[in-house]
């Protein structure tokens, strides 16, 4: 997990171009390996047997067959797309069988809103302090990435991550995460310190520019209302839409305030412009029923039409390198993953567990939002999806055996 929180940024500042991708898919092979290995002396390997995993796998295998795609017209982009098909059923086989018990699943929650913690403070350094000097020097020697953070007169901010959307987007969910935990059966002390870091989070993501990231936070508060239908949350999820509301239709106070107030005045350029370049590819997406290859919109791609294309979507991307077949396994791996948690939800009679897994659906849920107007699946927000998919699915598997188990005594 701390592999893909950083080796983007690590990657982004050396001096060579090196496989970082690689390194982190070997080191969750080797853990993979080695969990399987020492499970399986001590007979306590589970394979997560349900529907989520089989559709994954196909999934992973139809990626994998796309090699042979005759509409590719490069097909050496393919072996880079399968890894980021691989990895992350590699992380949730890995991170199903980590799991053990709640206790496993707030270490992971710790452990994450630390990572995302310190991205917010270093972000907001960067605010305050200015970027430091090989920072500078990086958006020196990349114009083309400089043109795209400086708008409205001012720099979009991203912390240690691949870029300001990243880093926007990874402050939205985690803060829901923070926000979905408030309300849980945990001591005042603690309470304190989430309240803390959802102003945080929230603060910092507000000077990343990401409009996306600003939509996010109404929406995944919208469904954990709907997940737990509890009139106290309702109210208190009402109120915070009505601040919201009013914070947007207010006078702009500064540059900053009014980009977020842009995401939801409905007349954004830059969606019109996504959404020309989308309804421009729907013909060759129809005609295309299992894509142009992975890789395809990619510049070394070669493709007439797809190369250098932006998708600005990660499901637009999926649909053009495996069509919209693709599209429909990628989609339901997503539906299944909150069909399980959700079920597992209203199963459970333990609070904690309850809490734990109603965070982990909203951030779900909200990536899998994220995914509609942005390519947000880049390595940090890819490997948190893949672990929270594993969690949800053990801790269903937990809850599911926990209730035989009473059956059976009764």
């Amino acid at each position: 997990m701390v592999l893909g929180f950083t080796l983007g940024w690590v990657r982004k500042y050396l001096p060579v171009d090196i496989p970082v991708g690689l390194a982190l898919d070997g080191v969750c092979f080797v853990l993979l390996i080695y969990i399987l290995l020492r499970m399986k002396s001590e007979k306590r390997f589970s394979f997560p047997n349900n529907a989520l995993t089989w559709v994954w796998l196909t999934f992973v295998l139809y990626v994998f067959v796309q090699i042979a795609n005759p509409y590719a017209y490069n097909r050496s982009l393919w072996f880079n797309g399968f890894r980021t098909a691989l990895f992350p059923f590699m992380a949730y086989i890995l991170f199903y069988n980590i799991v053990q018990n709640k206790e496993t699943v707030k270490l992971f929650i710790k452990a994450w809103l630390v990572l995302a913690t310190l991205a917010a403070l270093y972000g907001l350094f960067q605010e305050f302090f200015g970027f430091m000097d090989y920072e500078v020097q990086w958006l020196y020697q990349h114009p083309e990435v400089a043109t795209r953070i400086f708008t409205f007169g001012r720099w979009r901010r991203f912390s240690f991550l691949a870029s300001p959307m990243s880093f926007g987007i990874i402050m939205a969910y985690s803060s829901l995460l923070c926000m979905v935990l408030l309300a849980g059966p945990f001591n005042n002390q603690k309470k304190i310190i989430l309240a803390f870091l959802i102003v945080l989070m929230l603060y910092a993501m507000s000077f990343t520019g990401t409009r996306t990231a600003y939509a996010l936070v109404p929406i995944g508060l919208v469904f954990y209302a709907v997940l737990t239908f509890r009139k106290p949350i309702i109210i208190g999820v009402g109120v915070m839409l009505l601040a919201g509301v009013v914070f947007i239709i207010m006078p702009p106070l500064n540059a900053q305030h009014y980009i977020i107030q842009t995401a939801f005045s409905g007349d954004d350029k830059s969606y019109n412009v996504r959404a020309q370049n989308q309804e421009f590819i729907q013909p060759y997406i129809q005609n295309h029923p299992i894509g142009f290859g992975l890789g395809s919109t990619m510049e070394a791609s070669g493709n007439p039409v797809l190369s250098g294309f932006p998708p600005d979507s990660q499901f637009v991307q999926i649909t053009l390198d495996t069509g919209w077949i693709g599209l429909l396994i990628y989609l339901t791996i997503f539906f299944l993953g909150l069909k399980i948690g959700v079920e597992a939800y209203f199963k459970s009679n333990d609070g904690v567990m309850k809490i734990f897994l109603a965070a982990l659906l909203t951030s779900i849920f909200t990536v899998m939002v994220a995914n509609y107007p942005q390519e947000a699946m880049l390595m940090e927000t890819m490997t948190f999806w893949a672990i929270a998919m594993g969690m949800v699915a053990k801790m269903a598997t937990i809850i599911t055996n926990k209730q035989k188990n009473n059956t059976a005594i009764e």
